[in-house]
C-alpha cells in the first residue's frame, strides 16, 4: 500500500512518454493492507488500470500468472509493486521486444542484500538456470521482465 500511489504515477508517466497504447494490470494477491482499495480507486479514475483481486494469497507467481491471463496487448511486462525495480527502466526492456526479441529479463545491479541469506542463493540459482536452459540469464530472480504476449 505504501508504494502504490508512487508506482502508478511513475508507470503512467513513463508509459505515457513512450506514446504507446497500454494498460496496467494489477493482481492483488489477497493483501491485508489498503492495497486493494488504493488500486480500485486508481482504476475508477483511469480506465487503463485494471485490478484483479485474488481470494487469498497464493504466492507471487500465482499473482503474476493471474495477471498474464488478462493481457490483451502485444507485449506484457511484469514487476512487483514494491519499487525494488524502477519503472524508468521499462523503455530499455521494451526496445528489444520491438526488435523481435521474445523475452527480456532485468537484473539487479549493485544489490544491497546479505551475502549468505540472499546473494549466494541467488548466484547458485542463476548458475542452475543457466546450466538447465543453456541461456545466459543474468538474474533469474529479478522481478522485472518483458515478453511478447504470446510467450
Amino acid at each position: 500500500a505504501d508504494t502504490l500511489d508512487e508506482l502508478i504515477e511513475r508507470l503512467l508517466r513513463v508509459l505515457g512518454d513512450l506514446h504507446l497504447e497500454f494498460e496496467l494490470i494489477f493482481a492483488d494477491d489477497g493483501s491485508s493492507d489498503r492495497s486493494l482499495d488504493i488500486l480500485q480507486a486508481h482504476a475508477h479514475r483511469d480506465a487503463r488500470i485494471r485490478v484483479f483481486p485474488l481470494v487469498r494469497n497464493f504466492g507471487s507467481q500465482s499473482a503474476v500468472c493471474a495477471g498474464f491471463d488478462q493481457v490483451r496487448g502485444r507485449w506484457a511486462l511484469c514487476m512487483d509493486a514494491d519499487l525494488e525495480n524502477r519503472p524508468e527502466d521499462i523503455p530499455a526492456l521494451l526496445e528489444p521486444l520491438a526488435g523481435g526479441v521474445d523475452l527480456v529479463c532485468g537484473y539487479r545491479q549493485d544489490r544491497d542484500a546479505p551475502v549468505l541469506a540472499r546473494r549466494l542463493p541467488s548466484w547458485l540459482m542463476n548458475l542452475y538456470v543457466r546450466r538447465k536452459t543453456g541461456k545466459q540469464i543474468r538474474d533469474a530472480g529479478c522481478g522485472i521482465r518483458a515478453f511478447q504476449s504470446w510467450v
